[in-house]
């Protein structure tokens, strides 16, 4: 209950801003074809000398996408789910967390995992197309949210957008030794591979 009303709440307040926002610039309909120009920007949610966040919203011709930067607040950009109760064969999995997409993942040697996420250390954009952000303090799985740790390394991921899609590039760099059991990440996918019988 407290949730809905939470919506409710939050939904009536971006009416107000988006009826008031219209009536600044006097505009009274849209087209059923906008004209959109080509845009590459970053909006940010938190942008202090602590962990930054936002997106990195680009659309070039074609190519339109939306990528996130967030902590575990923001768990609407978060979402991932797979299988379809209405598909025989297919087994409907609800997740219990939400899981970040498309960043490294690391495997200790003393069974920790860190991650490159919870928003960034650092985040610089260009009206180019290109996004740099950089990862100096992970975070652990399963650790409180917001508590991050300095594993002595850097995580730094390059993005670049084409016309044909979104190339990422990422170095990690240690600046100690370190013993690295498996990397990995998750990525998300709208195929659903049915679970093969025992």
């Amino acid at each position: 209950m407290a949730a809905t009303t939470t919506f409710f709440a939050k939904l009536l307040m971006l009416i107000s801003n988006l009826t008031n926002a219209l009536a600044k610039e006097n505009i009274t309909a849209f087209s059923s074809h906008p004209t959109l120009a080509n845009v590459a920007r970053f909006v940010y949610f938190r942008n202090d000398s602590g962990r930054k966040s936002g997106v990195w919203v680009v659309r070039q011709g074609e190519l339109h996408f939306a990528l996130p930067f967030v902590n575990r607040a923001a768990r609407s950009y978060l979402r991932l789910r797979a299988g379809s109760s209405r598909a025989p064969g297919l087994r409907r999995r609800r997740w219990r967390n939400t899981i970040p997409c498309l960043v490294p993942f690391l495997d200790l040697e003393d069974g920790t995992t860190i991650a490159a996420a919870d928003g960034a250390d650092e985040i610089h954009p260009s009206r180019m197309g290109k996004c740099y952000a950089a990862w100096k303090r992970w975070v652990v799985v399963g650790a409180k949210a917001g508590e991050t740790i300095d594993p002595r390394s850097r995580d730094g991921s390059h993005l670049v957008a084409h016309k044909n899609g979104l190339r990422r590039s990422e170095v990690i760099t240690p600046f100690k030794s370190v013993m690295i059991r498996r990397l990995w990440m998750a990525v998300p996918t709208r195929r659903i591979v049915s679970r093969r019988p025992s």
